[in-house]
């Protein structure tokens, strides 16, 4: 096992919790909490692995300034996270605090979500029974003094969630998608040439794998429960390192096969939870960093190689 696996697999989890407070400020859309003495909860906020949140703070000392001001007295949950608009920090840093607040959602009138969340993010919300008219919007530049706030703690690192979480996924989603048709037995996710950290030689990717009986699908067109139910069925899934792969979570007993980037060889996400929930777990690694003809993060697959490891 390489050493940055190894790392990952013995990653000690934090107790997850929630708390009241009173008279707290809610700064921005990512969930930055501000106590009534003026004290910064990294509890409910982080700053990936890029800097600390005490860095960050003291890069932007008037990050915490605004003239506007404005007076919530309705109970709020808080739901937003460090960049919760992105598919996988919503299923692991976002959904999973409304079991956190589970005790008091009968108290909490008001849940406060980044303004930037998606359709797809909308409707996995209305499933778990939070209607439109129930969520309060966060904007970047907003400061909310919120009367009675409910705060759950982010259940784990910004790459490692805990087991809990996503059992709690499962148990919410699965049953709302058995009658929804899934893809296939094997699936390709596609990056797209847009995207960040693209895979150059997509296309060729995509045709070799389909002689192998793959089919391509692309997450981002797809409702949140035809991504449970595609996900849950299949049983063999290559993928680029990104977002989309988040959806292992509806997945049972799947052979993983991850795509990296010499430039961003991010291990933690997607084996910790293929650990975690029983999935047969590969990567391979593109050996060639950025160059002026490749972008930073970019892909370019090797496909005799990827060949082998997704049919072995």
């Amino acid at each position: 096992m390489l050493p940055a696996f190894r790392q990952v697999a013995t990653t000690q989890y934090p107790e997850s919790f929630a708390c009241y407070l009173s008279g707290a400020h809610l700064i921005g859309d990512e969930g930055f909490v501000l106590t009534p003495d003026n004290r910064v909860l990294a509890e409910f906020h982080h700053e990936f692995n890029i800097r600390s949140l005490r860095n960050a703070l003291l890069r932007k000392p008037f990050v915490q300034v605004s003239l506007h001001v404005h007076r919530i007295d309705e109970p709020v949950g808080l739901l937003a996270a460090p960049q919760g608009w992105n598919h996988y920090h919503w299923l692991f840093d976002v959904l999973p605090r409304i079991h956190l607040l589970g005790r008091w959602s009968n108290v909490i009138s008001r849940w406060a979500v980044s303004s930037r969340i998606t359709a797809v993010q909308k409707e996995s919300l209305e499933l778990l029974g939070i209607a439109e008219a129930q969520r309060l919007p966060l904007h970047p530049q907003s400061r909310l003094r919120c009367q009675h706030l409910y705060a759950p703690s982010l259940p784990g690192s910004e790459g490692c969630t805990p087991p809990w979480a996503p059992q709690f996924l499962r148990k919410q989603f699965l049953p709302l998608a058995e009658k929804s048709a899934g893809c296939g037995p094997a699936l390709y996710i596609i990056r797209g040439a847009n995207s960040e950290r693209p895979v150059l030689n997509e296309a060729k990717l995509v045709a070799m794998l389909q002689t192998q009986g793959f089919r391509a699908i692309d997450p981002s067109k797809m409702t949140f429960l035809e991504q449970v139910a595609a996900f849950r069925d299949a049983r063999n899934i290559v993928s680029a390192h990104g977002a989309a792969l988040a959806n292992l979570v509806f997945s049972s007993c799947t052979n993983v096969l991850e795509l990296f980037s010499a430039d961003y060889p991010r291990v933690d996400c997607y084996f910790t939870l293929s650990r975690q929930l029983g999935h047969t777990y590969a990567c391979w690694f593109d050996q060639r960093k950025a160059a002026a003809d490749k972008p930073w993060g970019a892909i370019t697959v090797d496909l005799e190689a990827v060949r082998k490891l997704a049919t072995s």
